[in-house]
């Protein structure tokens, strides 16, 4: 079942948080890290024929949903020029144990979606499929980060019980952060009572919308994901439909 792969390429989005330079900066033995979203871009292509074995499909289908995974900062991972330097840079980011131990975390994933299947999927479909996956796993992870919703298991707790624990606090985040029902509310602002809204959040809720269907961009500054620093406020916006 596609849904099964593109679960289980969600799932890996932030493989690359296994490589030696995420874990030194964590640590703090290192000042910096390579970005750890274009690690795990590298793990995916690097383990390609594990994956092709779990889900099928063709390499330029796989790809794309590689690139859309690991590029939930914002945007896709950088390509290799052809120089090979990029790739060997990033490569030895990661390390020789942590190649290994991703490999190790894929095949144990893998085994949570025992029905993954991309045999029908297009390069072209997977493209336009891209996006969606993206917006996607750039909300799974924004919720997943949250440690009052999702805290930290012990490190023997075998996959299949984290994987059931997971799903059942994801049924608690998710109706916490309002996303089980969509609705138009006016002046609707989803924050915990005790934080304030940052100044673009203010400015939105003063925003008189035209009548009709409307489309609204607003972008402002990020501040990390913690609510007491960055939070989402929503304007209604009329169906598009």
């Amino acid at each position: 079942m596609r849904d099964q792969a593109i679960l289980l390429f969600i799932v890996l989005h932030d493989l690359g948080k296994i490589g030696e330079s995420f874990r030194e900066q964590i640590k703090g033995v290192a000042a910096r890290a390579e970005y750890h979203s274009q690690l795990s871009f590298m793990l995916l292509q690097h383990h390609d024929r594990l994956l092709e074995q779990l889900v099928g499909g063709s390499l330029g289908a796989r790809r794309a949903l590689y690139a859309a995974v690991a590029g939930h900062h914002g945007g896709p991972p950088e390509l290799d020029d052809g120089s090979g330097v990029p790739e060997c840079r990033w490569m030895n980011a990661i390390g020789g144990q942590a190649v290994e131990a991703a490999a190790v975390t894929i095949e144990s994933v893998g085994k949570l979606f025992p029905e993954a299947l991309l045999e029908e999927l297009t390069v072209s479909n997977a493209k336009v499929l891209s996006w969606k996956i993206f917006g996607l796993t750039i909300q799974a992870a924004w919720i997943g980060s949250n440690t009052k919703w999702f805290r930290c298991q012990p490190a023997d707790i075998p996959v299949m019980r984290y994987w059931a624990e997971a799903r059942r606090r994801a049924q608690a985040a998710i109706a916490a952060a309002g996303l089980h029902h969509a609705e138009i509310r006016t002046n609707a602002v989803v924050l915990p009572q005790e934080v304030k809204p940052r100044p673009m959040q203010q400015a939105v809720q003063r925003i008189d919308l035209p009548k009709g269907p409307t489309l609204v961009m607003i972008e402002d500054m990020t501040s990390g994901k913690d609510w007491g620093e960055c939070s989402l406020s929503v304007t209604p916006v009329p169906s598009l439909a």
